[in-house]
């Protein structure tokens, strides 16, 4: 029996290491498939996270070049919004004009100035507009002026 007992060591310490070598191979196997579902892992991962940055950096410059064109948009209305302001105030300016122009404070005025500057060899500027109004001041004040082009020369 102790050959029997031998024999069953025997086969005892084969089936042992025959069995340590498959889980050493299984083991060895499995580390091996972890490691390529790993590597296979990181390159999708990583292949993924280069497409969504590039994605995310198209986008950025898709929303930048949008973003461009609102500002652009942006200032074209306030400019057109403030032209349009700057005509109704120049407008209105004008319009008031008219009337100061047609109003007495401002015959008054033109009155003063004339008869303060109005010396020998003075020469009268004066618009379109205000030449009867010069002519009647200068007539009023008893200056005999010469007339060209709508200047006024005192003699």
């Amino acid at each position: 029996m102790s050959k029997m007992a031998s024999l069953e060591d025997l086969l005892n310490n084969v089936i042992q290491k025959v069995l340590e070598e498959i889980k050493s191979n299984v083991d060895q196997s499995f580390n091996e498939s972890k490691k390529i579902v790993e590597h296979a892992y990181n390159d999708t991962l990583n292949s993924y996270s280069v497409k969504v940055n590039e994605l995310l950096s198209k986008y950025q410059e898709e929303i930048e070049g949008e973003k461009a064109k609102l500002d652009v948009e942006n200032k074209r209305l306030i400019s057109s919004e403030k032209n349009f302001w700057i005509q109704k105030v120049f407008d209105e300016v004008k319009n008031k004009i008219g009337l100061f122009i047609d109003s007495e404070s401002y015959q008054k005025g033109l009155e003063n100035i004339i008869s303060r500057e109005s010396k020998n060899g003075s020469i009268i500027f004066c618009n379109s507009g205000d030449v009867n109004k010069v002519k009647t001041i200068l007539n009023k004040l008893k200056i005999k002026p010469r007339l060209k082009n709508r200047i006024y020369w005192v003699a």
